[in-house]
C-alpha cells in the first residue's frame, strides 16, 4: 500500500469537511427535538404547557440558527483552503466547496421556513398539522439531495471510502 503525504492545507480541508458533516448531524438531532416540541404544543391541554413547549421551540430555532451560521463559516474556510491548494487536482477542492455551498443554501432556506413555523405557532391560538408535516419533511433539504452531496464531500475529502 502506498502512503501519501497530506499537506497541512489538505488536512485543514479534511477537518473542515468533518466539521461540516458534524454540523449537519447536529441539525438533524436538534430538528427531532423541534418536532417533539411541536407535537407537545399540539397536544397541550393547558396554556402553561403550551407556553413551556413554545419556549423550548424558540430555543430549538436559535440552535438551528447557530448550525447554519457554522455551515456559513465552514463554507468560507473551505473556499479559502481550496484556493490555497496549488496542485493539479484543484477541481476536487472546488467541487467540495460547490457541494458545501449547495448544502449550506438548502439549510439556510430550511431555517427560514422553520422561523416562519415558529412565528405562526407563537401567534396562533391553535396548532396546525401542516406545521409538523413541513418540519418533518424538510422540503428544501430533501429536494436538493443534501445527503448525497454530503456523502460526496466526505469521499472527495478522503474522510470516507466509497
Amino acid at each position: 500500500m502506498r502512503m501519501t503525504m497530506i499537506t497541512s492545507t489538505e488536512g485543514q480541508l479534511s477537518r473542515c469537511c468533518v466539521k461540516f458533516h458534524n454540523s449537519v448531524q447536529q441539525w438533524k438531532r436538534i430538528s427531532v427535538r423541534g418536532l417533539n416540541e411541536l407535537q407537545t404544543i399540539s397536544q397541550a391541554k393547558f396554556s402553561i404547557d403550551r407556553k413551556e413547549a413554545v419556549g423550548k421551540l424558540l430555543l430549538v430555532e436559535l440552535e438551528l440558527c447557530g448550525v447554519v451560521e457554522m455551515l456559513n463559516k465552514l463554507c468560507v474556510n473551505i473556499k479559502a483552503t481550496s484556493e490555497l491548494m496549488c496542485n493539479d487536482d484543484i477541481i476536487t477542492p472546488m467541487t467540495i466547496y460547490a457541494h458545501c455551498c449547495t448544502i449550506q443554501r438548502s439549510y439556510s432556506e430550511e431555517l427560514s421556513v422553520r422561523r416562519k413555523i415558529v412565528q405562526e405557532v407563537m401567534a396562533a391560538g391553535e396548532m396546525k398539522t401542516c406545521y409538523s408535516s413541513t418540519w418533518l419533511h424538510e422540503p428544501f433539504i430533501s429536494c436538493s439531495n443534501c445527503d448525497e452531496l454530503l456523502h460526496s464531500v466526505l469521499v472527495l475529502s478522503g474522510n470516507k471510502s466509497t
